[in-house]
């Protein structure tokens, strides 16, 4: 078994994009329409993948509180400070 992706359900695919495109530092690698009013994105170089759905129907989620991801970085204190830029 390999593990291949981990699923974000997001309010603005724009906005979602920017962020992990911009702060995170991954690249998207497809990203299309999945039938009317949803559309999927796909990122990261790697065996692993994060993929980002956004559709009308899921207009009042609330995006992040059930899915955690953990990232390494040099500096906290760095990051932070480019995140708030950002």
């Amino acid at each position: 078994m390999k593990f291949l992706w981990t699923t974000i359900l997001v309010k603005n695919m724009e906005e979602s994009l920017k962020f992990y495109q911009e702060v995170v530092g991954l690249k998207t690698v497809n990203r299309f329409n999945s039938g009317p009013g949803m559309e999927i994105s796909f990122l990261g170089e790697d065996d692993t993948k994060l993929e980002l759905i956004c559709s009308e129907k899921f207009k009042n989620i609330d995006a992040g509180n059930a899915v955690t991801l953990g990232f390494k970085v040099d500096s906290l204190d760095e990051m932070i400070n480019l995140v708030n830029e950002k």
